[in-house]
């Protein structure tokens, strides 16, 4: 998309990609529509009561619009306080990484034609979530909730069966990676894609040599025997791929929210 063009050109291409924050922003700011009665997320949602998929979808379109936003207002400048764009190798990715991610959670759960999957889906979220909040308030070391662990995970395989799942229910991993190649295949046609497009997202912002040494621009400054000293500065037509991708991903998340909900 960026070959050829130049620095001025490609943040020009990159301001309006995140126009698409104008569209989105006042969707976000207020309650999501109501579920469409016979709609998909009605039948979905009535199977899964009070563990909804039309409520965790939107969840987390939310925040893959929070984090744009957030990129959007670091690479524009804030008029109130420092005009000017802010060009960074490690956050603008962390940014990213969360907007690909939740993006690819909504795109996940919401993908998929079988209902019985989207309700799997669901319901592995809700087990992980379980099993996550029982492993922070430990470390914390406060009270548990007022449901005890196993009557809570009693009341999501008693709605696994009501739904049809097979075996023992929600068992698997609803792991970022899944999604993000579950959305990668769906978006792109190619799971490989959207788990390297996350993963560079993901290295960058954990600081891991090889991601921020593929995503900046790099000039030696100083060289002694075999080490030498290289100064990174932000790739626009880098930093611009990825947020096309989270563009494309978000706008895919709320066209499978609509239809669901249709």
């Amino acid at each position: 998309m960026s070959d050829g063009q130049t620095e001025q050109e490609n943040l020009e291409t990159l301001r309006r990609l995140l126009e698409a924050l104008d569209r989105w922003l006042p969707l976000t700011q207020q309650p999501p529509a109501p579920v469409g009665s016979g709609s998909q997320f009605a039948s979905d949602d009535t199977l899964l009561n009070p563990v909804q998929i039309s409520h965790a979808a939107w969840s987390a379109i939310l925040l893959a619009v929070d984090h744009l936003h957030n990129l959007r207002r670091s690479v524009e400048g804030c008029p109130s306080c420092q005009p000017g764009a802010t060009f960074l190798n490690g956050s603008n990715y962390s940014l990213l990484r969360g907007a690909l991610e939740n993006a690819s959670k909504a795109v996940w759960l919401l993908a998929p034609e079988d209902q019985k999957t989207r309700i799997l889906r669901r319901l592995q979220l809700e087990v992980k979530h379980i099993q996550d909040q029982e492993k922070f308030q430990t470390l914390v070391k406060i009270p548990p909730p007022s449901r005890e662990k196993a009557e809570r995970l009693a009341e999501i395989k008693r709605l696994a069966a009501a739904a049809g799942l097979p075996g023992d229910g929600p068992i698997g991993n609803p792991s970022p990676t899944r999604m993000v190649r579950a959305a990668g295949e769906v978006i792109f046609g190619d799971a490989d894609l959207g788990q390297i497009l996350w993963s560079l997202c993901s290295g960058a912002a954990h600081g891991d040599p090889w991601a921020t040494l593929s995503l900046a621009e790099k000039t030696e400054v100083a060289r002694k025997a075999n080490v030498a000293t290289i100064h990174l500065s932000p790739s626009i037509p880098n930093l611009l791929a990825l947020t096309a991708a989270a563009v494309e991903v978000i706008q895919r998340a709320f066209i499978l929210y609509a239809k669901r909900n249709n």
